[in-house]
């Protein structure tokens, strides 16, 4: 999990280095359900639900092994460019169109 989620990190700042874009959290919920403890093995189920002028996603927390939902949330982003910090209107294409919008 670890190593994965650091190969996304490091392909996240990738895409910055060549386009300057950066994808700020802009608003989260979180509704925390079950407790969960230091070392538990999770699985994150992420739905996009809109990826246009913003992406918007809703996550599921389960521990691995559980059908039991641990906690569910939302997420809110949006592109900007940095330095500048400008707001973007719409998401760009290469990260939009494999979201399926």
């Amino acid at each position: 999990l670890a190593l994965k989620h650091y190969t996304k990190k490091l392909l996240l700042q990738d895409y910055f280095e060549k386009t300057n874009h950066l994808f700020p959290i802009i608003k989260t919920s979180t509704k925390h359900i079950i407790a969960l403890r230091n070392r538990d093995e999770l699985l994150c189920k992420v739905t996009a639900l809109e990826a246009r002028v913003k992406i918007v996603m809703d996550f599921e927390i389960r521990r691995k092994g559980h059908h039991q939902i641990c906690a569910r949330g939302r997420s809110e982003q949006v592109a900007v460019v940095y330095p500048q910090m400008e707001m973007m209107f719409e998401i760009p294409d290469d990260i939009r169109k494999p979201l399926g919008f």
